[in-house]
């Protein structure tokens, strides 16, 4: 007889990598978000209503923006902490973080898309952040479910 498949190996690796890279990619994005505002002279340079690319969303998109990169990083952190710990609560908790990161990403689309300024980084940048996000929690939240892996290995 097999024992029964648990612990953090398997198809949980991905899931490990994929939360590390994530809380370094919203370090990133969050730190330069942040020294292009204040270091870098971009508040003035959105605020200023006499701009030739003004639109009166710019403001409350990099509020937006910042408050979603800060919470976003915040709970990736307390995501790897509960997967560490291997909680029994983990896999609710994946399920809702990877709702909310496709929730942030869909609400950032349509301040893109409400500004004619922004519209093409829609293409480039938000339409392919929002089918990734989406393709990952169509993917992992099943998994998270479903997983004999998954009920052997999140118990505490």
């Amino acid at each position: 007889m097999e024992p029964p498949l648990s612990g953090l190996g398997g198809w949980l690796w991905l899931v490990q990598l994929g939360l590390a890279l994530q809380l370094a990619v919203f370090a990133a994005q969050l730190a330069g978000l942040i020294g292009y505002l204040f270091a870098d002279g971009g508040w003035p340079a959105i605020a200023d209503s006499q701009a030739a690319d003004y639109h009166p969303l710019m403001v409350p998109l990099a509020v937006y923006e910042l408050a979603e990169l800060a919470v976003l990083l915040l709970a990736t952190a307390m995501m790897l902490a509960g997967f560490y710990r291997r909680l029994q609560a983990f896999p609710a908790w994946i399920a809702l973080y990877l709702l909310a990161c496709l929730a942030a990403v869909a609400l950032e689309c349509v301040f893109i898309l409400l500004m004619p300024a922004t519209r093409e980084s829609f293409l480039q940048n938000s339409l392919p952040a929002l089918l990734r996000t989406a393709v990952l929690a169509a993917v992992w939240i099943p998994y998270f479910r479903r997983s004999l892996r998954v009920r052997n290995t999140f118990v505490h």
